[in-house]
């Protein structure tokens, strides 16, 4: 290393001097010296003396937590403990709870005025892990009616406390309790053996070979023993060139049930009945089945009687011999029944209507159907006719009909007496000449008395 530099020999030289402290700070180091003691114990008096305050002005406020064992922390300001007791001012703070297996617990907390204040908290337990399994597996898992998978399933958080649980499967009954989730963290394990949800039922048919439907789904062949789910179900047995045999059952799960012989009846015979005209009553062996066109379903191996019949019409009988599970056709013309009416008019230029269509004008010898009919005669400036007729098969009748003016319709709609209020009989004289007076020789009146 080298020496630093001299400094020049013309400059001035600064020396160090030792320091000395000015009388006022000397003067206030001494004063101090002299009243330690009075400022030690004036500083306890005053921490003595804010305590005192606080403790006059704070208040006691227990905190229960559940559980117990919770460590807490408040924040906001200076607080104190004594047994299990918060010495707090009144205000506001912020409170921390935590404890093991529990969510950590932060809230607000307001001191009021009372002396004495408690407040509880209860902290909010942990999920717990819950497995599940089942004979058999596939099981639907739901708790209180949330799905929460087919079993097995493993380590599932559920929130701690009471639960409903139901375990389901297709065919198996439910498997219902109440679990109880301790949480914290607890790993729990639920196993379930469910029950069979079916019963086996045993069925033979005559003739056999008959396909089973339960519900409209097959489930076998006769003679055959087979599985139906528990409650209300629709059983079906199906053989072509037979009737479908049909049976309602109320099955109880694990019942098994066997079922006495069903011996089959052929299949009916389909048959289309149609006549002309249509709407034809149709009885088949004295027995009334509806109208025609009309579909029959009857049982073979019989030789039916149909018969046919129409208002206005002449009855039609029919014997059929009936197939199984074959269709026939039965077409009849009906033949109509007819009456011969002669209609003589007056005027003579008269309209005739039968039924609503002209049939000409003046008197008309018609041949008609035997069934009501309406006949109308009808002529301007004459009051018409309406009437109803049903003409006689094979026999001739005659109408006569005279029209009537307007004003002589009139007059003979007229009632030919009326009585007055007075109670007097008025009697209707239709206009006329008519003699008025008496002749001489008449007893009683005058001579050559005026006759009008």
């Amino acid at each position: 290393m080298t020496e630093p530099d001299a400094p020049p020999d013309d400059g001035p030289i600064v020396r160090a001097t030792a320091f000395k402290p000015t009388q006022d700070a000397v003067d206030e180091r001494r004063w101090i010296e002299r009243h330690r003691n009075q400022l030690f114990w004036g500083g306890v008096a005053l921490v003595l003396l804010w305590f005192i305050w606080f403790i006059f002005t704070a208040k006691s406020v227990r905190i229960v937590t559940d559980p117990n064992s919770a460590e807490l922390d408040i924040d906001g300001g200076f607080n104190m403990e004594l047994g299990g007791v918060h010495i707090l001012r009144e205000g506001n703070y912020a409170l921390s709870a935590v404890a093991d297996g529990y969510f950590d617990l932060d809230v607000p907390l307001t001191v009021g005025a009372e002396r004495n204040q408690e407040y509880r908290f209860e902290l909010t337990r942990l999920p717990g892990l819950v497995s599940f399994t089942s004979v058999p597996d596939a099981a639907a898992v739901v708790i209180d009616t949330t799905r929460l998978g087919q079993t097995p399933l493993i380590d599932v958080e559920i929130p701690a406390g009471p639960h409903q649980l139901l375990i389901e499967h297709p065919r198996y009954q439910p498997f219902a309790q109440p679990l109880d989730v301790e949480g914290r963290g607890t790993r729990q394990a639920v196993s379930a053996t469910l029950q069979p949800n079916w019963a086996n039922y045993s069925l033979s048919t005559i003739p056999p070979g008959a396909t089973v439907y339960v519900d409209d789904e097959v489930r076998g062949t006769t003679p055959d023993t087979f599985e139906v789910l528990a409650g209300r179900r629709e059983l079906r047995v199906k053989l072509a060139g037979y009737k479908t045999w049909t049976k309602r059952l109320e099955v109880v799960a694990e019942q098994d049930v066997a079922l006495d012989a069903v011996t089959l009846e052929e299949a009916d015979g389909l048959v289309l009945v149609s006549t002309r005209p249509r709407a034809a009553g149709v009885m088949v062996d004295g027995t009334y089945r509806g109208e025609s066109p009309l579909e029959l379903n009857l049982k073979p191996g019989h030789r039916y009687q149909i018969r046919l019949f129409k208002p206005g019409y002449q009855a039609a009988t029919r014997s059929l011999d009936v197939e199984s599970n074959a269709e026939h056709s039965l077409t009849v013309d009906l033949k109509p029944l007819t009456g011969t009416l002669i209609v003589q008019v007056d005027p003579v230029d008269a309209e005739l209507l039968i039924d609503g269509r002209s049939k000409g004008r003046g008197s008309q010898t018609v041949l008609i159907s035997a069934m009501p009919h309406t006949i109308e005669v009808r002529k301007p400036g004459y009051a018409g006719y309406s009437g109803r007729i049903t003409p006689q098969p094979g026999m001739t009748q005659e109408l006569k009909i005279r029209l009537l003016t307007v004003a002589a319709a009139r007059l003979a709609a007229l009632t030919p007496t009326i009585r007055s209020y007075a109670g007097q009989e008025l009697v209707l004289l239709e206009p006329g000449p008519f003699t008025m007076g008496a002749s001489r020789r008449q007893p009683g009146r005058r001579a050559n008395e005026i006759l009008h």
